[in-house]
Formats: structure tokens, C-alpha cells, sequence
């Protein structure tokens, strides 16, 4: 019943959130099939985590893996409630996720995280030109 209770906070928060960008004229697109990430399936608690990472960078203007108090980004996928192996891509100033998925391939090291066989869900969001991928095992 706690997790029904939280699922359906959960959005009902995004969907406000959602609302009020809508209403701001500003674009929170959270992806559900993306091509490029065919063997991976879409975990709504990522998805979730993935929204409020954007947001977050967003707001303050940076890219980095860690949260403004200095934690680690997996805290926002474990407060989420997805535990176990985690890793997180990010990217500005794009224009598409296509020109993203191309530069991420193009780095060794979100290439790495991509090509991971450990992992196979994800959540991806995007916001003014802040992408978030997370993924989990």
C-alpha cells in the first residue's frame, strides 16, 4: 500500500511539474523508446530520477554527477527506489537526443556505460538542453 501511495505521489508531482512547464512554455520530454537503446527497458523509477536530475542541473546551471549538497547522483536513483548497480550520462547544449546518443557513443567513457551488459533499464529526460540518462542492472 506505502509503495501504491508513493507511486501515485510520485505522479502526481511530475504531472505538476509537467502542468507548470506547460503552462511556462518550457519542455520537460521524457523519453519512453529510444532507438538507440534497444536492449534496454524503460523503468518508470528511472525515468522519475531522471526528471528530477534535469531539473535539478537545470536550475543550477551545471553538469556534474554530483547534487548540489555534494552528494552522489545515485542517491536521487536510490531515493527513487532503484538499487543495485547505477550509472548516469549527461549532456548540454544539444540538440536532439540523436546528437546526443552520437556524442555519448563518441566518448570512451559514455560509451562504456552504454555498452555495459550489466545494465538493461533506463530513464531519460530532457530539459532546456540538459539530457539525463540513467540506467540500472
Amino acid at each position: 500500500m506505502k509503495q501504491k501511495l508513493k507511486l501515485l505521489t510520485i505522479l502526481i508531482l511530475l504531472s505538476i511539474v509537467i502542468i507548470g512547464l506547460t503552462n511556462h512554455k518550457e519542455k520537460l520530454d521524457i523519453s519512453c523508446n529510444h532507438p538507440d537503446l534497444p536492449n534496454y527497458k524503460q523503468s518508470i523509477n528511472l525515468m522519475n530520477s531522471s526528471c528530477e536530475r534535469v531539473i535539478e542541473l537545470y536550475n543550477r546551471g551545471v553538469i556534474d554527477h554530483y547534487l548540489a549538497d555534494g552528494k552522489l547522483f545515485s542517491s536521487v536513483i536510490i531515493k527513487h527506489g532503484v538499487y543495485g548497480k547505477v550509472g548516469e550520462n549527461l549532456a548540454k547544449d544539444f540538440n536532439s537526443f540523436d546528437e546526443v546518443m552520437t556524442a555519448w557513443h563518441n566518448s570512451p567513457t559514455h560509451e562504456a556505460i552504454l555498452q555495459d551488459r550489466e545494465f538493461n533499464n533506463y530513464g531519460l529526460s530532457e530539459y532546456n538542453g540538459y539530457y539525463v540518462l540513467h540506467l540500472s542492472n
